[in-house]
């Protein structure tokens, strides 16, 4: 063998061997060869019954928080409850209150109606005494003189003329004519 050969071969031992060491001990350390007695109690013992601890720790934890959840859901429901009753309530009393509100308004505007109603009447009773003992047709013309100032008014002696905006009457003995 050569000389080059036999570097090579003793280059590709050493790489081969260089983890069989460490390989060796990791194997005899799984077939628990190497193991201390505390690491396998630890290990085998102790951590299993912690977690386990851990565990139903925890269940009971997140059966507590079930049970918050449970009666904040409650309470929030019966809040929630109270409160649209609340503004079932409002709503209503907003309600006949407006209503109440309009039958006032429409018994006020009645009683001002009947008011005027009574007023115009007692007031053309009152018109028609004045004019019961008057001539009606002199008292006529007279509030007819004062009310229409234009150029179509012209008093005679024989005939009264009266206008309005749009057509004049005369007046003669035996009544009102179209001019």
């Amino acid at each position: 063998m050569t000389s080059h050969k036999k570097l090579i071969s003793r280059i590709l031992a050493k790489e081969y061997l260089k983890n069989a060491r460490d390989n060796s001990f990791n194997i005899l350390r799984e077939q628990g060869t190497f193991q201390n007695a505390f690491d396998f109690e630890f290990n085998n013992t102790y951590l299993p019954w912690i977690f386990a601890d851990v565990l139903h720790l925890e269940e009971g934890r997140t059966a507590i928080n079930n049970t918050i959840k449970i009666l904040n859901d409650s309470v929030t429901q019966a809040l929630a409850e109270i409160h649209s009753k609340a503004v079932h309530d409002e709503r209503e009393k907003r309600r006949l209150a407006k209503e109440e509100k309009e039958r006032l308004e429409k018994e006020r505007q009645q009683r001002r109606q009947e008011r005027a109603e009574a007023r115009k009447k007692r007031d053309e009773e009152n018109r028609r005494k004045a004019l019961q003992g008057k001539n009606i047709t002199n008292s006529f013309l007279n509030n007819f003189r004062k009310n229409c100032r234009s150029s179509y008014w012209k008093g005679r002696a024989k005939s009264k003329y009266v206008c309005s905006s749009f057509v004049r009457f005369r007046f003669t003995g035996k009544g009102w004519h179209d001019r």
